[in-house]
């Protein structure tokens, strides 16, 4: 579904006065560095590099599962389960959060109440596909469709695969794009496509998952049912920050993605220090908020200033941003919603 009206320009952002703008909020007493967000029904899910929490809209903090400082390999519930530093989650259609829990090697959930189990992988790295058997190697994004169809990229096997819970608890993990750890670059279908150390990882509004693909500074698309895999903006290999169409473009190890309402794919460009956005069908990447110079600066545009941001989400008015080895939330105001529309960031 795309936004008719109430748009509101994402380059909007680099105009003086304009309504965007970067703002700061303090997340020091989570205890710990943030590591991944997302949002879901008016609610922010934090995870720390040890912890899960819940932030409403009145900015009040709830530890949802895990230890404030003590990390570590261990289901149950609430404080007494345990993760390390995972980097990516998502909430499925059930409010359930679903954790790439990164250190540990393996996809996890947190219930609403807080109870934590172990969906596939221990908190031992590898690669394998299978049921009860699967291992992965240091995973990074998670994504969940429609169906209820689970995908992680699998940053250090340099794959893309696929978790599917035949009874909500067992699960069925198979590669999806790419050949556990045989890292490399290719546009191709399955076995035959390469990645080098995917990261990001979002699905936009056709069902397609994007991938930021860090070592090879691109943004690739990857079809779901046979995974067939395109690059959609920036060069293999080809480090920078530069806007452009599609291949004209450059990144610098770009890593948290998300999409808005229009299928604008939004980026961390983390060494670049700025947010991105590639829109429209010749993908053209613009730079909507900050700049090469890394900082700590609020402000509206290329005025703000970031420093390696790494995870973004999209709630009700709002685009998220955390940044590595940060105790704090940025917030870009830059959206006008409709009752009934996504968020947008349309040109």
């Amino acid at each position: 579904m795309h936004c008719a009206t109430g748009k509101m320009a994402i380059d909007q952002l680099t105009q003086s006065g304009s309504p965007g703008h970067v703002a700061s909020v303090d997340l020091a007493s989570l205890g710990g560095e943030v590591r991944c967000i997302t949002a879901a029904n008016g609610t922010r899910f934090v995870f720390t590099d040890s912890a899960l929490f819940m932030i409403d809209q009145d900015g009040l903090e709830e530890l949802v599962a895990g230890h404030p400082t003590e990390k570590g390999f261990k289901d149950g519930d609430k404080t007494d389960a345990r993760f390390r530093s995972p980097y990516g989650i998502t909430v499925d259609r059930d409010g359930n959060v679903l954790v790439a829990d990164t250190l540990n090697h393996a996809l996890r959930k947190v219930t609403r109440q807080g109870a934590v189990s172990t969906l596939a992988g221990t908190n031992v790295s590898g690669f394998a596909d299978g049921v009860g058997e699967a291992r992965f190697n240091h995973p990074m994004g998670v994504a969940i469709n429609a169906q209820g169809t689970i995908f992680v990229t699998d940053s250090q096997n340099h794959c893309l695969r696929q978790v599917i819970l035949s009874d909500g608890v067992s699960a069925s993990v198979t590669t999806l794009a790419g050949v556990g750890g045989d890292a490399g670059f290719a546009d191709a279908s399955g076995p035959t496509a390469r990645f080098n150390m995917p990261c990001g990882l979002a699905l936009d509004m056709d069902g397609n998952l994007v991938v930021s693909d860090l070592n090879n500074c691109c943004i690739r698309k990857v079809t779901t049912t046979e995974g067939r895999v395109t690059t959609v903006a920036g060069q293999a290999g080809q480090r920078g920050c530069a806007d452009g169409e599609g291949a004209a473009a450059r990144f610098k190890n770009p890593f948290g993605v998300v999409v808005d309402g229009s299928n604008n794919i939004l980026v961390a460009d983390t060494s670049s220090h700025c947010i991105r956005m590639i829109s429209g069908d010749k993908a053209r990447v613009t730079t909507v908020a900050g700049s090469t110079e890394a900082g700590d600066a609020d402000g509206t545009g290329v005025l703000a200033r970031f420093n390696n941001p790494v995870a973004l989400a999209l709630d009700e008015d709002s685009l998220l941003v955390l940044e590595l080895s940060q105790h704090r939330l940025r917030v870009v105001k830059a959206f006008v919603q409709e009752e009934t529309c996504r968020p947008c960031l349309c040109l």
